[in-house]
């Protein structure tokens, strides 16, 4: 199994959560689901090179205004391609695309994300993510941080214990220094204080960018729709984004979550974290303590 992990709202701006987390994608079922979305991209773009230069990225494709800018008349598929490079050849050459150009840009943008959160349910995959309280306290830059525990907790109880190869974490690249700090966290933290987690996850993830890897794009569509419009279980009580309801409903039929919101989410791959420094909790300890 493959996780694909992103963030969203760590600037700690606007976003009504945290949230650490992504996809996860069985090995069988990965190559399927690329070819899937590089479909989509076709789709819902007409040529994936524009799509490429665009950077498609949640916060752009999901915001208020493209999303009210989406409203209206549908446009066909064939019709909405033309437009959409019509729309990027314009912005290219610095002219002034008009409504009808920004309206076909605005549908594409819903439906792919739609059909990206789609494909993952169609393919077996698993939405594993931890979503943070904004006032929680921050946590000492020495230590591994709790949403980062409980994550690995969820990947691991989601990795039979007869498989004998071990899962593995692909993250969107950071800082070379943020990079390897979280690398030793991880390290001296699964070296002394939860060794079991390494006997099915491989605790060093693989640093990648962003715009130049799909899982890492379907990790951020994930994050953001958590963040700002998924809230199936009573502890999640901030204000969201109604226009979001239809992609949050695509992450509770993916997990399984019943449509009566259960107190908390734990058990269906969505952890609630209000203190980032409360690692025991998801830690099983060292194998001497059993």
């Amino acid at each position: 199994m493959i996780l694909f992990v992103d963030e969203s709202g760590q600037d700690h701006r606007q976003s009504p959560y945290e949230v650490l987390g992504g996809v996860a994608v069985p090995q069988a079922d990965l190559w399927p689901l690329i070819t899937s979305c590089r479909t989509l991209f076709w789709k819902h773009y007409g040529d994936a090179e524009l799509a490429s230069r665009a950077e498609i990225k949640a916060n752009k494709i999901l915001s208020k205004r493209r999303l009210a800018q989406s409203s209206g008349e549908h446009i066909p598929d064939d019709e909405r391609r033309e437009l959409v490079q019509q729309f990027f050849k314009v912005n290219r050459e610095h002219g002034q695309p008009r409504r009808h150009h920004f309206r076909a840009h605005a549908q594409s943008c819903r439906l792919l994300a739609l059909d990206l959160l789609k494909a993952c349910r169609e393919h077996s995959c698993r939405v594993l993510a931890v979503m943070v309280n904004p006032a929680a306290p921050p946590q000492h830059d020495s230590s591994l941080r709790a949403d980062y525990v409980a994550l690995f907790s969820r990947l691991y109880e989601c990795v039979p214990r007869h498989v004998s190869q071990r899962a593995i974490v692909v993250h969107d690249e950071r800082e070379d220094a943020e990079c390897h700090r979280l690398a030793n966290q991880l390290y001296a933290y699964y070296l002394t204080s939860d060794t079991h987690i390494p006997d099915r996850i491989v605790p060093e993830p693989l640093f990648v960018k962003s715009h130049l890897t799909l899982g890492i794009t379907l990790a951020d569509v994930v994050a953001y729709v958590l963040a700002w419009g998924f809230r199936h279980a009573a502890v999640l009580t901030r204000d969201y984004r109604p226009d979001l309801a239809e992609f949050a409903e695509v992450i509770r039929e993916i997990n399984g979550i019943p449509k009566d919101p259960p107190e908390d989410l734990e058990n269906f791959g969505i952890v609630y974290v209000e203190n980032l420094a409360d690692v025991g909790r998801w830690s099983r300890g060292t194998k001497t303590s059993g």
